[in-house]
This record gives structure tokens, sequence and C-alpha cells, in this order.
């Protein structure tokens, strides 16, 4: 499913229930109850732990003590971090008629419900801009938590929190060590240029990747709040640049090494076959050009050669006047002869030993015989047959030696 890019701007209505989870540490929803204004929150786990702990055996009052715990305020007064109110509260709401009771046990549901969507967008929303910004406004440590609020401060962090605080101090883990990883590479860079340069290369495709990844994550967190993909059934697009760099199970290695050795090519495989394509076309292009320069050279000298040849002496020197004329000519005392090659460089060497034929590896005595990989050879295996027979040639030296 192919869907468009969204904007912060999109996405940020669905991030209002993380931030307030984030700053304050809980959710809130008003209730009027026969006159009486209250306000329900949800809960954190050191509500849950005490919660359960006041059900006890008395399964049949967790609707009521669940309900009691929920209730942080009560016409304006904060009743939150007494532990003696819910008791209290108990008294008075066993009173109330059962529907109403299940009104507000709906309230907290949906209170809990939001939460979960607030913990599935934790971490793409900890990759947001806006969310280090509210990181850095709060040290770099985690927030804590209800500040202003009495009695928040017993609650503990929510999950979201957790979520979030762990996100924000592994970036900040990341960060300090790519500026260490960069630091690195500066000082070792004048000593081998080129092994810097393959290793930026690499860094650059992995940071690419990352953001990518990160992309995703938002996108797909945006678009299945606002309904429009299931995130059972719609699997997300899997970007190139991650296509491949994911850990490998067992059955995996197992089945990488039987498509080898069949012959069967994965996609890494298609992929070195393409490039070889690419770096053959190019390497006949650049033969045929250099073919056509050399022809031009050579129809240039005979062109020449042709018209110095009337007008052109041969004089000969002995070996004392041909000192003489290097002398004059400031080359005296280097002998050898000078000249210039039209062989074949360096680069069209190597791409003739390992690209031209075009052969592929071969698996070797490695051969598919029934679903299992085994060796081709004599029961006893013929490298190890080799190795066995192979004779050690002791060969004396100097003393010197």
């Amino acid at each position: 499913m192919h869907l468009p890019q969204t904007t912060y701007k999109q996405r940020q209505e669905f991030y209002e229930d993380i931030e307030t989870l984030v700053s304050v540490g809980f959710l809130t929803h008003p209730v009027t109850l026969r006159g009486t204004q209250i306000s329900l929150r949800t809960l954190c786990p050191g509500d849950m732990f005490l919660l359960r702990a006041r059900i006890g055996l008395n399964e049949g009052s967790w609707a009521v003590q669940t309900v009691a715990s929920s209730i942080w305020m009560v016409d304006g007064h904060c009743v939150m971090g007494d532990p003696n109110t819910p008791p209290q509260l108990t008294k008075m709401l066993r009173r109330l008629p059962e529907g109403v009771l299940d009104l507000l046990l709906s309230i907290i549901t949906g209170l809990f419900t939001r939460l979960n969507h607030a913990a599935d967008g934790a971490e793409p929303y900890a990759y947001e801009d806006q969310s280090r910004f509210l990181w850095r406004s709060y040290g770099g440590q985690p927030p804590t938590p209800g500040a202003g609020i009495p009695g928040a401060q017993f609650l503990g962090p929510n999950i979201v929190q957790q979520i979030w605080t762990a996100m924000n101090m592994a970036e900040d883990n990341n960060i300090r060590e790519e500026v260490q990883w960069e630091g690195f590479k500066l000082s070792a860079s004048p000593h081998a240029p080129k092994g810097i340069k393959k290793l930026d290369q690499k860094d650059n495709q992995r940071r690419k990747a990352e953001e990518e990844r990160r992309r995703i994550a938002r996108e797909r967190y945006f678009y299945t709040r606002a309904g429009i993909i299931d995130p059972i059934k719609d699997v997300p697009e899997e970007p190139a640049a991650l296509r491949g760099i994911v850990p490998k199970t067992d059955d995996d290695l197992v089945q990488e090494m039987h498509n080898w050795v069949t012959g069967k090519d994965d996609w890494h495989d298609e992929i070195v076959s393409n490039y070889k394509v690419r770096v053959q076309e190019q390497q006949t292009q650049l033969k045929l050009e250099r073919q056509e320069r050399l022809a031009a050279i050579r129809q240039h000298d005979v062109i020449r050669q042709d018209a110095l040849m009337p007008t052109t002496n041969l004089t000969g020197y002995t070996m004392e006047q041909l000192q003489m004329v290097l002398a004059m000519r400031g080359h005296a005392g280097t002998g050898g002869v000078r000249h210039v090659t039209l062989g074949e460089p360096a680069q069209e060497r190597v791409y003739q030993k390992f690209l031209e034929g075009g052969d592929k590896e071969t698996s070797g005595m490695l051969q598919a015989q029934g679903g299992r990989i085994q060796v081709d050879g004599d029961k006893d295996g013929s490298l190890n047959r080799q190795l066995m027979d192979r004779l050690v040639r002791m060969q004396t030296g100097s003393e010197d030696g």
C-alpha cells in the first residue's frame, strides 16, 4: 500500500495524549455525578499495585475499587496521593446504581485505550524534532511526573514516560558515539584517506537507512490512528536500504547455503550480477575509446614521420660526445632509457583477471543431495585425503640464514 508522506502538523493531533502523559503523567476525564464534579484519571504502576492489594480475595469488588482508585479530584479538591481516600470513596460508590458504576468503568476503559494508543506512538514521537526539543527542555533528564500537582510525585513513571525516556537517552548516547567516531575518522584521514572514504560511505548509507526506518514508523503510526491501515493485516513496505540488513536465523543461513550450492541467486547475488554487468559495459566502452585514441596517435606519428623523413639526418656520437650532450641538457649522470608504454593499464588488467570472464564462482565439492549439503568425493573427503597425502619437505639452511 503506497500512501503519501505526512507532515508533523498532520501527525501532531495524535501526539497530544503522548505529550500529556510525558509532562503531566496521566490522562483525565471530568464527570458530573449527582451534582458532584469528579475527575477520573489513568492509573500508574503504583496505583495498579495498590489496587490489586485492595481487591485481595474479594474479586467481586474490583469494579468499585478500580473507579475509586481512578478518582483524583472531587469538586475541585485534589485527593490524589492520600492512600486513605480510595477506601472512603468505595463506600460512597457502592450506593450508586449499577448502571452509573458501569458508565464510570467504561470511561476508565476508554482512558486506558488512549493510554495504549499513546504507548504505541511513544517511539515514533521520540523521532520528532519537537520531542527532542521537549527532552532538552527537561535538561536531558526524565520529567518529574505531574510537577505542581499535589500527590502526583507518588505515582511513578507511566509506560509512555518510560519508553520516551529510554528512546531519548539512547539517542543522546548515539550522538555522543557519532561525535567520537567522526573525531576518530578525522584524525585518521591523513593516514588512510581511501579507507576513511569507504567508512564515510557506509556511515552515510547507515544514516539514510535509519532515517527511512524512522520515517516509516511515524507514517505507520499516523495512518494506523487515522484508521486507514490495519496494524495487523497491513504490513508496511520495507525500505530498499534495509532489505537484507536484518538478523538471520539458523534456518535462513542454512537456506542461503543451500541456494548457493544449488546455484539459486538471492537478492545479494542479483545486486552483484547487475554491478558486474555495469562494470563490463563501462570497461568495453573505455576499451573502445582507448583503441580509438591509440589509432589516432599512430596515425599522427606516421604523418609526422613522413614529414620529417626527407630532412632528418642521423648523426652518430661516441660515448664521450653523448655524455657531453647529456650534460648540456642537464641530464648528466642519469642513465637508462625513457619510454612511454602503450600497453594495458593496471585497471584493465584487474578487470580482465576478475570480471571479464564472467564465470560465476562454484560450490566446488559441495553438492545438494536430498535437501542436504554433502561433500562430493570419497568417504574420507577429497580435501581431507589431500591434506593427509601432503609431504612436509625439510630444507636445511646455513647457520647465518
